[in-house]
């Protein structure tokens, strides 16, 4: 899955993530541009990618990504849905561009 660590899996599969607040973006033709300034960061990421960053504007779980993306992209698998949620999100920790907490 990606490579990440089980426990990282576990952490988001039972937390609410967002985007952080410093992570500046825009959108160009359905992909988002992202730039942190805390480290010197420009990140481009495709279509599905930008769902995932669109819903990460409010505190979201993990199956509400995936719902954002299979009504977006009603024709993928619901297992490759969740994988590639996963697995973009793995990549968006590993930046330092979300945070996550356990739901109240």
């Amino acid at each position: 899955m990606g490579g990440a660590p089980p426990d990282l899996w576990n952490e988001f599969s039972q937390s609410l993530i967002a985007r952080r607040a410093d992570a500046l973006f825009t959108i160009i033709d359905d992909e988002a541009v992202i730039m942190s300034e805390e480290n010197d960061l420009f990140f481009s990421i495709n279509p599905v990618g930008t769902v995932i960053w669109e819903t990460l504007a409010a505190p979201s779980t993990l199956d509400e990504i995936c719902a954002a993306i299979a009504t977006r992209f009603s024709q993928t698998e619901p297992q490759k849905v969740r994988a590639d949620a996963q697995q973009f999100i793995a990549q968006l920790a590993a930046r330092n561009l979300i945070i996550s907490r356990a739901p109240a």
